[in-house]
């Protein structure tokens, strides 16, 4: 299973008054840092949507999707939206630069070294690149982003797993060990700040994170051999090209897929809401009402367009509208 995104969710009925109050739920989610802004304004309008029926309490903690992912005892899975990992560099003075999969592995490998190495140079003709070493920068804690970068520079790596640097822990979630090869980050605004801060370096963080704080992203070449950005367009592109190619858990691998405008580095998010301790059905009806709005209502879907992200078709938006979400039930005539 991979999973890039954590989102865990509780639901809890906190009172019923009279038939004339509002009944007041609390809803709280917690995992992965970069979409944060996004889910801040979903729950804004989702909570003026729902204003006059129920009295909502929305918050969401960005503690990283392998801690999210850690919370869980009873879980159902269902995919939510679809973006792309951008590289981001801090190279003053050059507002873009060209990097194929290869230079990449070799980059987190320790084989490349240098800014003015000529296969990097090869890739960029007409770019002054500086005389200066890497500085490769990567997170410390578990992550979705992370599962996804390293799972990219081992399809490229002769399909053999990329390890170096990245210990394996039991329920395996790769993170990055203590080297001295690189500089370390916690979250996507930690690695991001660190980019910000430090000339020369080079990072992964969400193509979201990237919009956010206006960092130079690098160009891949894809599996076709065209030079591709992280952009919407590239990611709906992936996203066109495995279209209804799902497990019964919504599982789908997006990295690294056919076609001349694909982005090689994109993944599906995922919910995954806790089911034992969803005993108050009425309470995950209401749940599920926001679900159904994620995936169905056109403001949601202009704020997930409007931050980088690709929302699901209307078919996919079906399947998951008819989960089920409390005590094994289904709630999707609620």
């Amino acid at each position: 299973m991979f999973i890039c995104v954590i989102l865990v969710v509780t639901l809890t009925r906190l009172d019923v008054g009279t038939a004339t109050d509002r009944v007041r739920l609390s809803l709280h989610g917690s995992g992965a840092s970069f979409p944060t802004r996004l889910y801040i304004e979903w729950m804004a309008a989702f909570k003026a949507y729902r204003g006059t029926s129920v009295q909502l309490s929305m918050t969401y903690e960005p503690v990283g999707s392998g801690q999210g992912l850690a919370m869980l005892l009873d879980d159902r899975q269902t995919v939510h939206y679809a973006g792309a990992v951008a590289i981001i560099v801090n190279l003053p003075g050059i507002p873009s630069l060209n990097l194929s999969q290869g230079l990449l592995v070799g980059i987190y490998n320790g084989t490349y070294t240098s800014w003015s190495d000529p296969d990097i140079k090869s890739l960029n003709p007409g770019v002054d690149l500086p005389k200066a070493p890497i500085r490769v920068v990567v997170r410390t804690d578990t992550s979705g982003t992370t599962e996804i970068f390293s799972r990219a520079l081992s399809t490229t790596y002769d399909h053999v797993c990329f390890s170096h640097g990245l210990d394996e822990s039991e329920d395996g979630t790769r993170s990055w060990n203590s080297t001295d090869h690189w500089l370390s980050g916690r979250t996507s605004l930690g690695v991001s700040g660190v980019v910000a801060a430090v000339r020369y370096s080079i990072a992964y963080i969400s193509q979201l994170a990237t919009r956010q704080l206006g960092l130079t992203q690098s160009m891949l070449t894809n599996r076709d051999g065209h030079m591709v950005a992280p952009s919407l367009d590239a990611v709906q592109t992936v996203v066109n090209s495995r279209t209804g190619q799902f497990d019964a858990h919504f599982n789908t691998d997006l990295v690294d897929s056919k076609g001349t405008l694909s982005y090689p580095i994109v993944a599906y998010t995922y919910l995954v809401i806790r089911m034992k301790t969803m005993k108050n059905c009425d309470s995950a009806k209401e749940l599920y009402k926001y679900i159904k709005w994620l995936v169905t209502d056109e403001k949601a879907k202009y704020l997930c367009r409007e931050n980088g992200m690709v929302p699901l078709d209307d078919v996919l938006s079906e399947k998951v509208k008819r989960g089920e979400y409390c005590c094994r039930q289904n709630t999707y005539k609620s």
